[in-house]
């Protein structure tokens, strides 16, 4: 089963650039040219890796990467021509998983994502209890009730994990 990237990039021929690379290595390519789109595409669709521009129309990269967060850990790859070091760690900050520059080589994109992605879903359900739509990660104490994280103050995931970690020893 192919893998989907969503590629959210304002300049046409940058999307093509991706997409070339990604198509070629077996991945299927969704487009967004803004962060509204980008946003709509992903509450539409499996996304398994965000390729991410900063500069962008409607909604630049860091609210998308936000916003992504607020439900969602889909490995983010922030892709920009902005090389300061407060704009790589606000990336960085909101969740994103890795940070590139402008000028970049393509299979070098593609090679990192492969490495983000072989990293965060190899290390999903390591520790993670699942039943009836609802799954508590241990490790990252997060808790989702069908997709969506679950905020809990750190007392209360204490009572959640003594009693996931009592039920698992019987």
């Amino acid at each position: 089963m192919s893998q989907n990237v969503l590629v959210v990039e304002d300049e046409e021929r940058m999307r093509e650039f991706i997409g070339v690379y990604f198509r070629a290595e077996g991945f299927q390519v969704l487009e967004a040219k803004n962060g509204m789109k980008a946003i709509d595409i992903f509450n539409k669709n499996k996304i398994d890796l965000v390729i991410l521009d900063v500069m962008m129309p409607e909604l630049d990269g860091f609210q998308v990467c936000r916003r992504l967060r607020e439900n969602s850990s889909v490995p983010i790859i922030i892709l920009t021509a902005v090389v300061g070091e407060d704009e790589q760690l606000m990336g960085y900050e909101l969740g994103a998983d890795d940070y590139m520059t402008k000028p970049f080589k393509g299979k070098i994109l593609v090679a990192k994502a492969k490495r983000v992605m072989d990293r965060v879903y190899s290390e999903e359900g390591k520790n993670t209890l699942i039943f009836e739509g609802i799954n508590i990660d241990l490790d990252s104490r997060l808790i989702k009730i069908d997709s969506k994280i679950i905020e809990f103050a750190p007392k209360e995931f204490e009572f959640i994990d003594i009693s996931c970690t009592k039920s698992r020893d019987y």
